[in-house]
């Protein structure tokens, strides 16, 4: 069993990432697939993949409130404990997490890392662990010198190819007149120190203080980095995200007044991703319309250009997209718990923790959406229907009707029937099959975003990574093979 060391802390600055990066040849945190070998111009049979992508999804109120880290196929098919909760990974039994820690509260990966917040840990003052990319090996970062209770250090996570960032939106500056800040640490962990708020003295925190009115308040909720700008979300009220240097100066808010923003719609609360076009942004406390209560804090996610401007409504909320309309949304989803992007920036995955699931009990759940928002599916509990045994061993059947269509007909000229293409087994994991203990109505989860929820919260956080093959998933299912063409009729 691996043990946890503590990492040494020196000042510096930190930041937090819910993305899947790919090692590239540099060490870089790029972008590159997990099925690059490719067989040689002399024909060889390529090499089998060592590595697979998967989808981390944080549950921080499952088993009592310790938390756990759900792996699954990109699909959401076949999913399970990986790392806290319920999880037979050695180091993920020596976190001695304790109830109410909150572990998985957020998510980024590295090339050679996995990240993951706890952030009501050791009375809310928050943690981050770091592990290996097998799970099977770990340390704590060590926060020490930045003690706070009920600062909610590790409420977001974004990792860059030099940096590590970490909200903690209740960490109080010196003088205790503000809330939030942004950290920033060395890339494995080291070296953390208030970039943004909280005790920071420097230019950027007084314009950034100064942008917010007067006092910062709720900054840190959640982070994005790109190479030009940082966003920073703040929770509370309409919800604020600031648009920041890359070296966290001039520091000022999206503008946002044509959004129709109202009290308690949080926008930036919970999560901000983007590629190479846009922004996407999450209100996870938007109306559908604010004089019917069913529709009350459904969530919705708003789509931005690069810099910040030409926000609309892109999925849920107010959208009346037919994909909006399709997601079927209720009160308290809080659609926008979570995003992450696919790594061929295809798919846009969107965490939902407060989605009842079929007996009508909140649960949390994932959907995967396309990135033009053409479509969407509920991939993880919530909804997902649970999947019937598969009938009879369908790749039996297929080679059954093979060998009945080869063999000759001594007594007939009618062809024989077609081949019976296998059957595959439907996408996603239902919240049945999760087998996740839903605890009580949770508390006051580190601020908004999280009030009136119960159950395990599954899709406060998510990324894609690509790890070594994981045993305990089983491979998605493959494509439906085409039908056999019928045997030619017996000449007479």
């Amino acid at each position: 069993m691996s043990s946890f060391c503590k990492l040494s802390l020196v000042l510096s600055s930190v930041a937090l990432a819910v993305v899947g990066c790919k090692k590239s040849s540099g060490g870089s945190d790029s972008a590159s697939s997990s099925n690059d070998a490719q067989a040689s111009s002399q024909g060889t049979t390529p090499a089998a993949a060592t590595t697979q992508d998967y989808l981390l999804i944080g549950a921080p109120n499952a088993s009592k409130g310790m938390g756990a880290v759900l792996i699954c196929n990109l699909d959401g098919s076949s999913c399970s404990q990986f790392l806290g909760g319920e999880s037979t990974i050695a180091s993920a039994k020596s976190l001695k997490l304790q109830p109410g820690d909150k572990f998985g509260t957020s998510i980024t990966v590295t090339a050679s890392s996995i990240f993951v917040g706890t952030a009501s840990k050791t009375g809310g003052s928050g943690e981050v662990y770091k592990f290996d990319l097998s799970g099977k090996s770990g340390e704590t970062i060590d926060i020490a010198d930045l003690f706070q209770e009920k600062q909610y250090f590790g409420k977001s996570i974004f990792a860059t190819s030099k940096s590590l960032f970490v909200g903690a939106p209740q960490r109080k500056n010196d003088a205790a007149t503000s809330s939030g800040a942004l950290l920033k640490c060395d890339l494995d962990g080291t070296n953390c120190a208030d970039f943004l708020g909280g005790s920071d003295t420097s230019p950027s925190t007084t314009v950034l203080a100064q942008s917010a009115g007067g006092a910062i308040s709720g900054f840190g909720a959640s982070v994005f980095a790109n190479d030009k700008n940082l966003f920073v979300g703040s929770q509370g009220g309409i919800g604020k995200v600031f648009k920041c240097d890359a070296d966290g100066g001039n520091c000022l808010p999206l503008d946002t007044s044509k959004l129709g923003l109202i009290t308690n719609d949080n926008l930036g609360s919970t999560a901000i991703v983007g590629n190479d076009k846009n922004l996407f942004i999450a209100a996870v406390g938007r109306d559908q319309n604010k004089d019917i209560s069913s529709t009350y804090d459904i969530g919705a996610i708003f789509q931005c250009a690069l810099d910040g401007t030409s926000c609309t409504e892109f999925l849920g909320g107010k959208s009346t997209s037919a994909t909006s309309v399709s997601l079927k949304l209720a009160q308290n989803d809080k659609f926008g718990s979570s995003l992450a992007l696919s790594k061929d920036g295809q798919s846009l995955y969107v965490g939902s923790i407060g989605r009842k699931d079929l007996t009508g009990k909140a649960f949390g759940s994932v959907f995967k959406c396309a990135v033009d928002g053409s479509s969407c599916t509920e991939i993880v509990g919530g909804q997902v229907a649970e999947q019937a045994a598969p009938t009879a061993s369908s790749s039996e059947a297929s080679t059954t009707a093979t060998t009945a269509q080869a063999a000759p007909s001594s007594t007939s000229a009618t062809p024989a029937p077609a081949a019976t293409a296998p059957v595959v087994a439907s996408v996603g994991s239902s919240a049945t099959s999760l087998k996740l203990e839903t605890s009580s109505k949770d508390s006051s989860f580190f601020g908004a975003g999280y009030d009136n929820v119960s159950g395990p919260l599954v899709g406060a956080s998510v990324a894609v990574v690509t790890l070594p093959i994981q045993a305990q998933v089983a491979a998605p299912a493959a494509p439906a093979a085409p039908a056999a063409p019928a045997a030619p009729a017996a000449a007479k």
